[in-house]
C-alpha cells in the first residue's frame, strides 16, 4: 500500500507499507463483515474503506518514500493528527 498526505495540494509524505499487514487487514475485515455480515452478495461491493494511520503505523516493513523535511513539517503541524505528527517528525530529516 501506498499512502500519501497532503495539505492544501502540497505532498507532505508518502508511506508504503505490506497490503497483508495484520492491523491493516483486520480494519478491513471489520468493514467486510459489518457490511456483508453473511458474506458475498452478487453484484454488490465495498467500493470505499476507512482506515487511519493507527491501521498501519506498526506494520513490519513500513517505508518512509517521501517526507518533508522537519522545518517544512511544523508548518503543517495544525493539519496532522498529534500522535502521527510526532511520528513524522521524529522520521523527518533536519534539512
Amino acid at each position: 500500500m501506498l499512502i500519501s498526505g497532503f495539505v492544501d495540494g502540497k505532498l507532505i509524505y508518502v508511506i508504503e507499507f505490506p497490503f497483508r499487514c495484520e492491523t491493516f487487514v483486520k480494519k478491513l475485515r471489520e468493514q467486510l463483515e459489518k457490511r456483508f455480515p453473511s458474506g458475498d452478495i452478487t453484484g454488490q461491493y465495498l467500493r470505499s474503506a476507512s482506515f487511519s494511520y493507527k491501521d498501519y503505523i506498526n506494520c513490519n516493513n513500513l517505508k518512509i518514500i517521501y517526507l518533508l523535511p522537519k522545518k517544512e513539517l511544523e508548518k503543517f503541524k495544525g493539519y496532522i493528527v498529534r500522535d502521527f505528527y510526532k511520528f513524522l517528525v521524529e522520521k523527518a530529516d533536519d534539512k
